[in-house]
């Protein structure tokens, strides 16, 4: 257990330090091309590519609102908010992952937006199965009693399967959905399934108004992102800075953090 402030530093500066070095990395990617040269014309999910080294300012800088997330949940865990028994609250491992994805989902979105390069595309796929393959893998892990190290194979093999999907020619067989797409909400729909398991018949002693909290919002945003996914759905207007996808951003970054409140919330631990 970790019992002082003193003790704790990692906690904090270890988020921080992932969101100085990913920042860094991002800006020399983008003035250096390094993820390739920009595709023209109005960009999938309805902004006007504008020029300058930021195509898609609304919806990249909304991805401010997943950065702000994960620093705070690293300072409330710094400051020791929270009273439950959960791995969260007991080790330093899960909630400094938890945080430095939260940072890592707005670099990586922010890497699609602002370049319109295939390879930002990736980087904003990657941290999306960052968090999803992460409340994948948890909510097995507390389900079934898994070790840690059960909790990196499933982590790991999970990111990196979706990843190579994205990127492969497999990702076009989709239905409706792209295959990466379906990956995502796959994993987030396993993981509501794991935690309602866990709180109605694990008799698991956690705070549901968090997650239902966390779920409505992420549903909200996903109506959003719908309506305003091209330059032909009813909820777009090109050259606007109000736009509906970095509604959704934002809408995410509130649905994450209140899934961090309902993981906090628990009591029962390792």
């Amino acid at each position: 257990m970790i019992h002082t402030v003193g003790n704790r530093k990692p906690l904090l500066w270890i988020p921080i330090g992932v969101f100085i070095f990913s920042t860094l990395l991002l800006v020399l990617a983008i003035i250096n091309f390094w993820f390739g040269q920009s595709r023209g014309g109005i960009m999938l999910f309805c902004e006007q590519a504008r020029e300058g080294f930021v195509k898609q300012p609304s919806n990249s800088y909304s991805n401010i609102g997943f950065v702000i997330a994960g620093l705070v949940v690293a300072w409330q865990m710094f400051r020791n908010r929270f009273d439950g028994k959960n791995l969260m609250t007991r080790t330093y491992f899960f909630p400094i992952l938890f945080a430095s994805v939260l940072i890592l989902l707005g670099i990586g979105s922010f890497a699609m937006h602002a370049t319109n390069t295939r390879w930002g595309g990736f980087f904003d796929l990657f941290s999306m199965f960052l968090f999803s393959a992460f409340v994948f893998s948890y909510g097995l892990m507390r389900l079934f009693g898994f070790s840690r190290g059960v909790f990196l194979v499933l982590y790991i093999v999970n990111v990196t399967f979706c990843s190579w999907l994205h990127m492969s020619p497999y990702n076009e067989l989709g239905v409706m959905l792209k295959a990466s797409e379906f990956c995502f909400i796959t994993h987030l729909v396993v993981a509501v399934i794991a935690e309602a398991t866990l709180k109605f018949s694990k008799k698991s002693i956690i705070d549901i108004k968090w997650g239902l909290m966390g779920v409505g919002t992420l549903i909200v945003a996903f109506i959003i992102w719908n309506l305003s996914r091209t330059q032909d759905s009813w909820f777009c207007n090109p050259d606007s800075l109000i736009q509906g996808h970095a509604m959704w951003h934002l809408l995410d970054a509130l649905a994450a953090y209140f899934v961090f409140i309902f993981y906090v919330s628990e009591t029962k631990g390792e």
